[in-house]
């Protein structure tokens, strides 16, 4: 049999510079899975190869190239598709040659490389249904996963247009959920919060966290910080988080929200703000806050879920889900200067009204000064979960709607809404978990699902573009 890749006369003749490729074979088709400069997230890859006219079985070489000490792994297949023995993680090289009946060489494959991510037995099935690749923003997308079939499930995961994971982080050691990941701007790591959700040894969880992609953990607030649903990068650098905050009221305790903003190098805290020093719950009652909070400690009063900067008229949009509203939080001076959507106060009534948005997610301030946000609709007569952006004249307290986007279906929590750099948007539906992009037309151009009807849900979603991800990581298009 014909070595696979040099027969000794070849090698005769390079040396003598005499080489003949008059008989060389053709090059043949790349192999079909695993994909050429893409991801397999299991241990036993299927091997897919294109036919190729007269072959019946195939020589295939996997060469590791993230080890020296391993030896390549050589096979004979003679079907199209087979599974590949364990392999661990890394890059392999994977070569082939065809040959017909009488072992004659039919065609060599061309050199591809693949890798391996293997992902833990609790990770989600991820499916893409919709491909539209030559449309949909390029780039990857985080995603923060919880639930799970042994409870809440602390895991980020970094996948590309084709469904592949490409980093992937499961936290231990800390309780609770993992919220609101977002990669740094200059691509260091990830900021993201350790959300408790209870209380251990009478202290509850929440710390502020900035994740290099290694692993390592590179700051964390200390554990007195009590950081919850939000935590984001201000233009001057710092960071901002949500935090919990509680008091009495009618012999009642009552949990509420802060915004706080901390240097990240030395964690000080610079300025917060206290939403009881604004609005109690005797001027702003809501139904839910006779219900256990976030927290595990106190009425689950305001349920603040997230907020975004406004530069134009220098106010963070909170958005308190119990309210229905988002508050114009203005800073430095804490005054709460305007409210978009239902208002329970006399003096600031509501821009836009009571029916604006209803148990709505994370504000997203965009560069026109309009508002993206996901409405989950909770209380409307036949409730409709969508993505809207509206904008807003203060001054004329007039509200527009830009655009608005649903499948018809009703989240009753979480979920997402993003602008993209191509115009479009990518929306995140929580409880169904999906992350779709829809161009300005409002049709679908991408699409992932996780395991519909079940216990996982996705929090949110981040696009990151391929510069912010470690070149290490990246895989071809």
């Amino acid at each position: 049999m014909r070595s696979l890749f040099f027969s000794l006369a070849t090698v005769v003749l390079a040396l003598t510079g005499c080489t003949d490729t008059s008989d060389s074979p053709p090059v043949g088709p790349a192999v079909v899975s695993p994909r050429p400069g893409g991801v397999v997230n299991v241990a036993t890859p299927t091997l897919e190869l294109a036919p190729i006219f007269s072959a019946i079985y195939w020589e295939v070489v996997i060469t590791p190239e993230t080890g020296l000490d391993e030896d390549p792994i050589r096979l004979t297949v003679r079907e199209l598709t087979s599974t590949l023995p364990p392999l661990g993680d890394g890059d392999y090289r994977l070569e082939y040659e065809a040959f017909d009946a009488l072992g004659g060489t039919v065609a060599v494959g061309p050199v591809t490389h693949f890798r391996v991510l293997r992902t833990p037995e609790v990770f989600p099935e991820l499916d893409v249904t919709v491909a539209d690749t030559g449309s949909a923003q390029p780039g990857y997308r985080l995603i923060n996963f919880i639930g799970g079939p042994n409870g809440y499930v602390q895991m980020l995961a970094l996948v590309n247009l084709r469904g592949e994971v490409v980093w992937w982080y499961e936290g231990a050691d800390f309780p609770g959920l993992f919220m609101a990941p977002t990669v740094l701007d200059d691509g260091s790591g990830i900021l993201v919060i350790f959300a408790g959700g209870q209380i251990q040894a009478q202290r509850l969880t929440g710390r502020v966290v900035r994740l290099g992609w290694d692993g390592a953990i590179e700051y964390l607030t200390p554990e007195t910080v009590v950081a919850h649903h939000e935590c984001d990068v201000l233009p001057d650098g710092r960071y901002a988080y949500l935090g919990f905050t509680w008091r009495e009221f009618e012999g009642n305790v009552i949990e509420g929200d802060t915004i706080n903003i901390i240097d990240p190098v030395t964690g000080d805290l610079q300025w917060s703000w206290d939403i009881f020093d604004h609005i109690t719950p005797i001027d702003w009652p809501t139904p839910e806050q006779t219900a256990l909070g976030f927290s595990g400690y106190g009425g689950d009063w305001s349920h603040s879920n997230g907020f975004d900067w406004d530069p134009t008229n220098s106010v963070f949009w909170l958005s308190v889900r119990h309210f229905d509203a988002l508050l114009g939080v203005h800073y430095p001076t804490g005054e709460v200067r305007y409210i978009l959507g239902y208002s329970a106060l006399p003096g600031l009534p509501g821009i836009g009204g009571p029916d604006l948005m209803r148990h709505q997610h994370a504000p997203e301030v965009q560069a026109d000064g309009s508002i993206l946000l996901w409405d989950n609709g909770n209380g409307r007569l036949n409730p409709v979960s969508k993505a809207e952006r509206f904008s807003f004249d203060l001054t004329a307290r007039t509200v527009d709607t830009e655009f608005s986007w649903d499948e018809g279906a009703f989240d009753p929590a979480i979920g997402d809404a993003d602008r993209l750099p191509n115009g479009h948007y990518q929306i995140t539906h929580g409880i169904r978990p999906k992350i779709i992009e829809v161009d300005e037309q409002g049709q679908k151009v991408w699409e992932l699902s996780g395991p519909q009807g079940g216990s996982w849900w996705f929090y949110r979603s981040d696009w990151v573009p391929a510069e912010l991800v470690p070149a290490a990581l990246r895989t071809a298009d």
